[in-house]
């Protein structure tokens, strides 16, 4: 240990000598460490250890599946049988249903997200409230239509509105005009998939005699003890089939599927981070071979001390952990402010992260990430330490002595190791910016698609009528009308439309289509068909063409016969070889829906998936209390927020505006997380990028400092400045070629890991592999050209002189 502490004095002399040597090694270190906390965080919260529930293995997901491989949400009625029939679940809950709801009574009246759930769905995770109980009594579910409902607090929720104040227990919350008694809070950072956003969690209200036909809900159970995953999938498989005998029309075709709960969190992520991880892995790969090289031209400028110290007694293995003592005090020091990037860096990916992983209730610096990142950065010490450690250790102690550097066989040693770590540095940092640049493209291509809709001077919101105030649909219908008529009255407003969801929101519903006069086939429950509610105006305001017929009009009340408009998609998949206006069709059970106009298709959920059959009604014949308006100006959409702002609160003082934005950044939320994941792949390839140049440049300078003899000699003899200047670049050009020789086709072999992430780009795409090597190739010609400048405008009587 005092061997130990003199190496830690001394290392720290002789930081203080070389400040500037030691920011450089810190910066990177802190740059390339931190990236690689960040992203170990995310790989812990969602592969390693999500959702740490108490016996988080015996958690299982049960889904219902259609023969045809679609998965989908369950039905109530159905999940009350496979809680009744089931002999291997101990319990079993559904998880909690979202819904906005309009809190009143506390000032500015807001819109906040409640989770609708069974009272068991906390006992089957096995968590606590840490205050007051969950919902838990028969009188919380009979009293929930009365008079009193409950509610129990999510902890942010409980900090957020009420200040974390204990006296929480027991205060009313006024919600759509509705009274609810708080009973408990949540325990801190709670996080299960889908229910984060969620400040309240209340009983589900459900008629055991609901319709089978609505897939709406997911339900989580715990496995008995000593019941294995293949024995719960045979059993769910058994109370299925006996569910389809007895439900022919609507069980037809309808399995469950039981899956660790595991998988079902990570099979989404899993891709993503893991390409997320390894190109911080690269980068701190570059990092060491950059820190190596800038470590070895230290080492070799010490070669004068280490000689001295090895005449006076030092061994090699003394003098290797000198040097591995520098390089690893430098990593850890490195680490910490590497802590700090990790910090900031966490905060973009809890803000960009797609809500329904949950991540941001676990996603924080605990104890894993701490150790990782002391593992990592001694690990880094080591690796990036190594070669100019037994490099330096085995200086040539008579030779030194007897000359004022190194041999010339000593220099070429140096250089030939610095060549293979630019070379490393090089192909490292290509496949990169391979990876880097199909990413980018892809997310380029989707921006720049052809929607269907229009996506400039569109500003929308939403809002929700409760249900105390608005309770007919004749209230609602009437609101909504005055609304639309007050906005298209303000100036540079051209108009404004009612609709249930707007596109690329993510939300939409789906049902099984029913034509008149034509047998219902086997499968026609398994439909991807989604319809939609919208007033007059709409698809002219999105840019939407009729291709025949009339849009909705003032007639299409609900005292008239109802209507409907499809896409060309619709009404070539259920009209087949016939003009559908005039037609009539159906969504399961629900009335007839007579055909007036056939719309151009458009895509409705995100960029990369491809158009539906879709369906609209008028919204006047299907109300709804929580729509979507849009609004068309002539303007800058987002100069008319204040507008829409007065106009609501002069219509309805207690009614909260959400989701006030324009119809482009719709559009690019909805590519949100392929945005995040190009923009940090971009950000890793261009630090690579900046590594590898300043070791191509580092390289050629290191050349010219030791050849400086050679070029003043070549000069003397009669070379000419463009001969020395042309043998320099070359030597940057030749280093480079191999580099890009080496990775090329390592990027070729990994860009198939990153194909799932593409929808419009090849893994392989011919621009990307041609365009990104020649620009790397002229930027290290470049790195290399200042150096060579340098080496062709020596002075042949000062380089021989100075020798």
């Amino acid at each position: 240990m005092k061997g130990v502490a003199q190496d830690l004095r001394y290392t720290m002399r002789q930081l203080r000598k070389n400040p500037s040597f030691a920011a450089s090694v810190l910066v990177i270190l802190a740059l390339s460490i931190g990236a690689n906390s960040a992203v170990f965080s995310v790989v812990n919260a969602l592969l390693l250890n999500p959702y740490p529930f108490p016996e988080a293995n015996r958690l299982v997901w049960v889904d219902a599946r259609h023969i045809s491989g679609r998965n989908s949400s369950s039905g109530y009625r159905d999940f009350l049988d496979w809680r009744e029939q089931n002999r291997v679940f101990s319990d079993m809950a559904i998880v909690p249903f979202s819904h906005t709801f309009t809190w009143t009574g506390q000032g500015e009246p807001l819109r906040i997200v409640g989770g609708r759930t069974t009272e068991n769905f906390l006992r089957v995770l096995g968590v606590q409230p840490v205050l007051g109980r969950f919902i838990s009594t028969e009188e919380d579910k009979s009293s929930a239509s009365v008079s009193t409902r409950v509610a129990v607090l999510s902890y942010e929720g409980w900090q957020r509105r009420f200040g974390g104040r204990i006296e929480v227990l027991g205060r009313v919350m006024l919600l759509d005009g509705e009274p609810y008694t708080i009973v408990g809070v949540l325990p801190k950072r709670f996080a299960f998939p889908g229910v984060q956003t969620c400040e309240f969690f209340t009983a589900l209200q459900e008629d055991s005699a609901s319709s089978r036909y609505q897939h709406q809900y997911d339900v989580v159970a715990r496995l008995k003890p000593a019941v294995t995953m293949e024995q719960a999938q045979a059993n769910m498989a058994v109370i299925a089939r006996r569910l389809e005998q007895q439900y022919p029309e609507t069980n037809k075709g309808w399995g469950v599927a039981v899956l660790p709960i595991r998988r079902m969190i990570t099979q989404y992520a899993a891709m993503p981070t893991t390409v997320l991880f390894s190109a911080v892995l690269f980068v701190l790969l570059l990092a060491c071979a950059n820190l190596a090289g800038l470590m070895l031209a230290r080492t070799s400028g010490r070669a004068r001390e280490i000689a001295v110290r090895t005449a006076l007694g030092a061994g090699r293995l003394r003098l290797i952990r000198q040097i591995l003592t520098e390089s690893v005090l430098l990593a850890l020091v490195g680490g910490g402010f590497g802590l700090l990037f990790a910090d900031w860096l966490m905060k973009i990916l809890r803000a960009a992260v797609p809500e329904d992983l949950g991540i941001d209730a676990v996603l924080h610096m605990d104890s894993a990430v701490l150790l990782f990142t002391f593992a990592v950065a001694v690990l880094t010490g080591i690796v990036f330490g190594v070669a100019p450690a037994w490099y330096g250790a085995g200086t040539p102690v008579n030779r030194i002595m007897k000359e004022s550097g190194g041999s010339f066989s000593a220099t070429r040693s140096r250089r030939r190791i610095l060549s293979y770590l630019v070379v490393a540095e090089v192909s490292l940092s290509l496949v990169l910016l391979v990876g880097a640049g199909l990413l980018a493209k892809d997310l380029f291509v989707l921006l720049h698609l052809d929607l269907g809709i229009r996506t400039e001077h569109v500003l929308t919101f939403r809002a929700g009528l409760p249900y105390t105030k608005y309770s007919t649909p004749e209230r609602v219908t009437a609101f909504y009308q005055t609304l639309l008529s007050r906005l298209k009255l303000e100036p540079g407003v051209d108009d404004a439309a009612a609709v249930d969801t707007l596109p690329m929101t993510g939300q939409y519903s789906g049902g099984a289509i029913e034509t008149e006069g034509r047998a219902k086939p086997a499968d026609w429950m398994d439909s991807d068909t989604q319809y939609n509610a919208s007033s007059p105006g709409y698809f002219r305001i999105m840019g939407i063409p009729l291709l025949r017929g009339r849009d909705f009009d003032e007639h299409d009340d609900a005292n008239a016969v109802r209507v409907a408009i499809v896409n060309d998609i619709f009404a070539k998949r259920y009209f087949p070889h016939q003009d559908p206006i005039g037609h009539r069709f159906r969504i399961a059970h629900n009335p007839w829906c007579t055909v007036i106009a056939v719309t151009g298709s458009f895509k409705h959920q995100q960029p990369m998936q491809d158009a539906v059959p879709m369906a609209y009604f008028s919204y006047a014949q299907s109300p709804s209390d929580v729509v979507s308006i849009a609004v068309h100006t002539k303007g800058n959409p987002g100069e008319f927020a204040a507008a829409v702002r007065r106009i609501v609160r002069a219509l309805d003082s207690d009614l909260p505006i959400v989701r006030l934005q324009t119809m482009r950044q719709i559009v690019m939320d909805s590519v949100s997380e392929q945005s995040l994941i190009a923009s940090f792949l971009v950000g890793f390839a261009g630090f690579a990028l900046a590594l590898a140049m300043i070791g191509i440049y580092s390289i050629i300078a290191y050349s010219v400092a030791q050849r400086m003899h050679e070029m003043g000699l070549r000069i003397a003899l009669g070379a000419s400045r463009q001969d020395i200047l042309r043998l320099t670049v070359r030597e940057g050009a030749l280093l480079s070629a191999k580099g890009l020789g080496l990775g090329i086709p390592l990027a070729l072999a990994l860009s198939r890991g990153i194909g799932s992430l593409l929808y419009r780009t090849s893994p392989r795409d011919l621009l990307i592999f041609t365009g990104i090597p020649c620009g790397f190739a002229l930027i290290a010609l470049a790195a290399g050209y200042i150096p060579a400048r340098r080496a062709a405008k020596v002075d042949p009587i000062v380089a021989l002189r100075s020798e």
